[in-house]
């Protein structure tokens, strides 16, 4: 058992410092509703490849907004991001403005080797759809501290597409490049649930 969490760990570790994942639609989550969802990504650049899960929760603030929590990485090497969308464009076409901010922190000992981690991330994004297929372009902005990612080391800009199946439970394939120092390829799936609300 100790050798499964030490490799959920490794995986875990090259991309606990930024968020690459979306599961996002452009529409709010209804005013006073709250969605939870859980997801995994996998990354690939060059030669390597990671694991990324994830914990994300949003809850509708007001007509046409929403905001958004979300822990990626397994604790203590993961990250927690905030974030608030605003639907813009409303229709058969739908446009959603999304901004987000991540923080990392903290310190992990792995063998007799210590890894800090403590940098701000920012998350711009326009999120489209029409239906049930979404996407649109994202932006990963390091403003603080320095990446020890071996996927993300800079800022960088990407392009994602999506779907989304499901009426109360959905799940959400999505993909993503990314281009910054180097091109980098996501594919995840998310699953939310509706979970009420006021």
């Amino acid at each position: 058992m100790r050798r499964v969490s030490l490799v959920m760990l490794l995986a875990a570790l090259p991309s606990a410092c930024v968020s690459v994942s979306t599961f996002q639609v452009p529409e709010p989550v209804d005013h006073g509703e709250v969605v939870l969802g859980l997801g995994a990504t996998t990354m690939m650049a060059d030669s390597d490849v990671a694991v990324a899960p994830e914990l994300y929760g949003r809850y509708g603030i007001a007509p046409k907004w929403d905001i958004g929590l979300k822990v990626v990485g397994i604790p203590p090497v993961g990250l927690v991001q905030a974030d608030v969308k605003r639907l813009v464009v409303d229709g058969d076409f739908r446009l959603a403005a999304d901004f987000g901010v991540s923080y990392v922190g903290g310190e992990v000992e792995i063998g007799s080797q210590e890894q800090d981690y403590d940098f701000v991330a920012l998350y711009p994004a326009l999120i489209a759809g029409a239906g049930a297929l979404y996407g649109g372009v994202k932006g990963i902005l390091i403003v603080a501290g320095t990446s020890e990612d071996e996927f993300v080391t800079g800022s960088a800009f990407g392009l994602f597409a999506g779907s989304r199946f499901g009426r109360r439970v959905q799940l959400l394939p999505e993909v993503h490049v990314y281009f910054g120092d180097d091109v980098l390829f996501t594919a995840g799936l998310g699953v939310q649930v509706p979970l009420g609300g006021r």
